[in-house]
């Protein structure tokens, strides 16, 4: 039991990010991470085989999968319903219109993505809807100007295969990859395809990317024999200088849902979703000015067809107090900071067709030390608008509801951080104080109907270790039990995750990534209390030409082989994938 100990002692540690990490999604301009006046998480050369793993790892974030390598996931963060996190592809918006169970069909292969930013706490004031418990900002890689050309290629248990390419040169990109699966229970094999292509020059950046998933959907939504089939086509282009930006974006969503595959009258639900928005924002060192327009069009077999339209205006001023440079720590993260202090005041003013106008506020407050240390603290405003589903949808035991009003909180918090090089010690404190929280709620008909429910107080406490080679966090929640909700219901009371990344001798990289959640009481008492799932990974890169390098890995997943379920859905037990990847 003590030679892999030793091993971990005498080897040398991988590089990762550093606190000079520059983050946008805490106020919309580049940001070192050391001088964010909010709970930011930064993953960043992640070695988990899907999306949702990775976010598994971050600092309270509940991500939940009805499914293998991330079929179909629930985000959750800081103990919000899935329908209140947003989730942005390089500051863009992605949040489906007609349900947040789409959220993370992001059409981009795991390799394509640079790093991935966590903004805890409201964030209306920044980026408006669905900024409720949290955002994730996925940052893609940009094509690099010289030839570069890799493949992968996978497989392990259930017979699940992976096979990808990219290329690249003079910033042209172009990547494709097919992911398949029997799947680990009856009715739940998939079939994955994802396309890209990308294109850069000094001030634009031009994107299109398509994703189709097939996948058998048992017990997702109660129907054992379901299948669904779904594509995205996401595109856009960016045109940016040094103080104006501006984004100009399209998503389109299919989904088709078989309820019974047995059954050749089985109904099946169509939903097609289309989003376009533009966006453009004026920005200094100290003021942010900004608009957005974006349409959210759904036509649908089950949801009929609906238009909504919105904009927005939206403001930010950041003001530093004080001088100096920072002597005691010789850190150049801390450059600067040793006695100034922060401030930033936002604003955004949303306006929806269906609600007109919500105004959310925010300010923040930082204050550095001549010691690595910086307090902080903020109070925002958030809302969320009902999703088509929840206003519309009349099938089976679920009944929409036309009247709903939009979600409202107010988000307060608090932290200390302990920064130096390398490493970063964050804790905060925070409650969310929300209003006309949706769910659907059970009442003596025996349906679940979409209602607002009167109030909804989450509070908690979270800490988050950041160093070369170890990502460590905990959180705490306390929050009403709501029983007769369905989802709020899911929320996890303890989140215990991790990464560990060493270089072993003779070059083999190994890691390892690990969970602990435990749920409310209200789903204790079905039965289901905690769980914890650890994933480990060895790699080893070697030569095969001067001009072609090769790496061969083998992963496993539920090292342990826990018997667990999710979302009520029993999980997968343990697995492996081995694979080879050669790039030149």
């Amino acid at each position: 039991m003590l030679i892999p100990f030793l091993f971990l002692l005498s080897a040398t540690p991988l590089k990762t990010y550093t606190m000079d990490t520059l983050v946008v999604v805490g106020t919309r301009t580049p940001t070192k991470l050391s001088e964010s006046s909010r709970a930011i998480t930064v993953i960043k050369d992640f070695t988990t085989s899907s999306l949702s793993d990775a976010l598994k790892t971050a600092l309270s974030v509940n991500a939940s999968d009805r499914g293998m390598s991330g079929v179909q996931t629930d985000l959750s963060i800081r103990g919000s319903t899935f329908n209140q996190a947003l989730v942005l592809v390089n500051g863009i918006r992605v949040n489906d219109p007609q349900t947040s169970h789409h959220n993370l069909e992001i059409p981009f292969m795991v390799s394509d993505i640079d790093r991935i930013e966590i903004l805890g706490g409201s964030a209306s004031s920044i980026y408006g809807p669905d900024a409720f418990g949290g955002v994730v900002n996925i940052v893609t890689r940009p094509a690099g100007k010289k030839f570069h050309v890799s493949a992968q290629i996978s497989g392990g248990t259930h017979n699940t295969q992976l096979r990808s390419t990219n290329f690249e040169r003079e910033n042209l990109g172009v990547s494709c990859e097919n992911s398949s699966s029997d799947g680990y229970r009856e009715n739940t094999d998939f079939k994955n395809k994802t396309l890209g292509a990308q294109y850069s020059t000094k001030l634009t950046h031009t994107f299109i990317n398509y994703m189709e998933k097939e996948f058998g959907a048992a017990d997702f939504y109660g129907q054992h024999y379901a299948r669904e089939h779904t594509n995205t086509l996401f595109s856009g282009i960016k045109l940016e200088n040094s103080r104006l930006k501006t984004n100009i974006y399209s998503r389109i969503h299919k989904d088709k849902y078989t309820q019974d595959t047995t059954n050749s009258d089985s109904p099946i639900n169509r939903h097609t979703a289309y989003t376009t928005g533009v966006e453009t924002q004026l920005s200094t060192k100290s003021f942010i000015l900004g608009t957005e327009i974006i349409s959210d069009y759904l036509t649908s077999n089950i949801l009929d067809d609906h238009n909504v339209g919105k904009f927005a205006l939206f403001g930010q001023l950041k003001t530093e107090v004080g001088y100096g440079k920072s002597k005691s720590t010789g850190d150049p993260a801390m450059a600067g900071r040793e006695h100034k202090m922060f401030f930033i005041a936002g604003i955004r003013a949303d306006y929806n067709s269906l609600y007109g106008w919500q105004t959310n506020p925010r300010f923040e407050f930082s204050k550095g030390f001549r010691s690595p240390i910086k307090i902080r603290a903020s109070v925002g405003h958030a809302f969320r608008t009902p999703s088509f589903t929840e206003l519309y949808y009349n099938v089976g035991n679920l009944r929409g509801n036309p009247n709903l009003k939009p979600e409202n909180a107010w988000n307060y918090e608090a932290g200390i951080d302990y920064t130096v090089k390398n490493f970063a010690l964050m804790n905060s404190v925070f409650i969310r104080d929300g209003s006309n929280i949706i769910d659907w709620v059970g009442e003596s008909d025996g349906l679940l109907h979409a209602r607002n429910i009167t109030s909804d107080r989450v509070k908690g406490i979270e800490t988050g270790l950041t160093s070369k080679i170890l990502r460590l966090n905990y959180t705490y929640l306390w929050a009403q039990n709501m029983q007769t909700a369905k989802y709020i219901r899911n929320r996890a009371k303890q989140l215990v995750s991790g990464e560990l990344k060493y270089t072993l001798p003779y070059g083999i990289e190994a890691s390892m990534d690990g969970l602990y959640k435990e749920l409310q009481d209200t789903v204790k008492v079905q039965g289901t209390t905690y769980y914890y799932v650890f994933n480990g990974k060895l790699s080893k890169e070697f030569q095969v030409t001067t001009s072609i390098k090769g790496k061969l890995f083998i992963q496993g997943m539920n090292l342990l082989d826990e018997v667990y379920k999710d979302l009520s859905l029993p999980m997968p037990g343990r697995g492996y994938q081995v694979g080879l990847k050669l790039e030149m």
